[in-house]
């Protein structure tokens, strides 16, 4: 089943499938993604979640003609000479029905009206539109100045036979929807075994790390006197 990424401008959500996208409140400029696109689109560019967007448009109104009946009398026989105007009570309004006809005149162009810029609202959320290259950019852009929130460092480490020097066997992940980043700074913290903080040190990592990927990496270091833990950040890198 297909999953879906949204993004905020600020923040990547995701993934979701599409009942868990109805519960997003997404509207059809909402940046999103899904494996197999080479870059971010809008929601209303994606066939399949035209279901969420569409809204059933009412028929036209029509307005009626409400006549008011005359008050109950005492029934009299019907005499010959009167007027079939004056005893049918089919008699209609001329007034009332012209001001139907023209108030359903004016419901039927407002709704034509609605739908022709729904329509045209569509059109201008497409992939080519001005507002999806603004968006898509601004998202890069985020990306590309924070490089440390986009970062995840872990794994494992181990002490040699001496106790002189310790050795890491780390992980990056980059959880960029769009900026690869190259050459990441590890920020390695050296802990006492009351876990007291002792020293840090910074050291980079000479490698690509593309949009949601994960490379793993090793790291040789010295070991501080009384220092018996080790913990580890990814805190800066540059991108391409």
């Amino acid at each position: 089943m297909k999953k879906y990424y949204i993004h905020d401008g600020n923040n990547q959500d995701g993934p979701f499938s599409i009942d868990e996208l109805k519960a997003k409140n997404i509207n059809k400029d909402t940046p999103l993604w899904y494996e197999g696109l080479e870059k971010w689109t809008t929601a209303g560019s994606v066939a399949e979640l035209n279901t969420i967007f569409r809204a059933p448009v009412p028929p036209p109104f029509e307005k009626q003609n409400l006549s008011t009946p005359p008050p109950l009398t005492k029934k009299e026989p019907v005499q010959s000479s009167k007027a079939p105007s004056q005893t049918s009570p089919k008699a209609k309004n001329p007034t009332g029905i012209i001001l139907s006809i023209i108030g359903g005149v004016l419901l039927l162009i407002l709704i034509f009206s609605a739908i022709q810029k729904h329509i045209g609202s569509d059109h201008s959320s497409g992939p080519n539109s001005t507002n999806y290259q603004e968006t898509i950019k601004s998202a890069e852009e985020i990306e590309r100045e924070n490089p440390a929130q986009f970062l995840d460092a872990g794994g494992t480490y181990n002490q040699n036979f001496w106790g002189d020097a310790m050795k890491i066997h780390g992980n990056v992940k980059n959880k960029a929807t769009v900026a690869n980043y190259k050459d990441v700074v590890i920020e390695v913290v050296f802990y006492s075994n009351t876990n007291t903080e002792l020293s840090r040190e910074r050291y980079k990592i000479y490698d690509f790390f593309p949009a949601h990927s994960t490379k793993a990496f090793e790291l040789k270091i010295n070991r501080p006197a009384a220092c018996t833990k080790l913990g580890w950040t990814a805190v800066d890198a540059t991108p391409y």
